[in-house]
């Protein structure tokens, strides 16, 4: 339960201020919607992170000495880095593919 208000008091805020970005759709170009969606995500995404974080020290702060929960924090840390690096590598690789393909290889 108090994990739950936790969550519930960071994200209401973070959800007001991204919820509707200003010239969320600016045109009809298909790139311009797509790179405004992945901007959207990404923002989305690196709030996510944020909160896992914060989840991550706060197990690890309670666990009161245990091993076993200190060891459970670090787990959550560790993945919680993973999912940065794969959300930073799948906002990335759109332009890594953009400039292969506008370089002829």
């Amino acid at each position: 339960m108090k994990i739950t208000t936790f969550l519930l008091l960071i994200l209401v805020p973070f959800s007001v201020a991204i919820a509707a970005p200003e010239g969320f759709v600016s045109s009809a170009d298909p790139q311009n919607i797509i790179k405004n969606i992945l901007d959207f995500v990404a923002t989305l995404f690196l709030f996510g992170a944020v909160i896992f974080f914060v989840y991550s020290g706060y197990l690890y702060l309670s666990s009161g000495g245990d091993s076993k929960k200190q060891e459970a924090a670090k787990q959550n840390f560790l993945w919680g880095c993973v999912g940065v690096a794969v959300g930073l590598l799948a906002y990335v690789f759109p332009e890594i593919v953009k400039s292969f393909l506008e370089s002829g290889f």
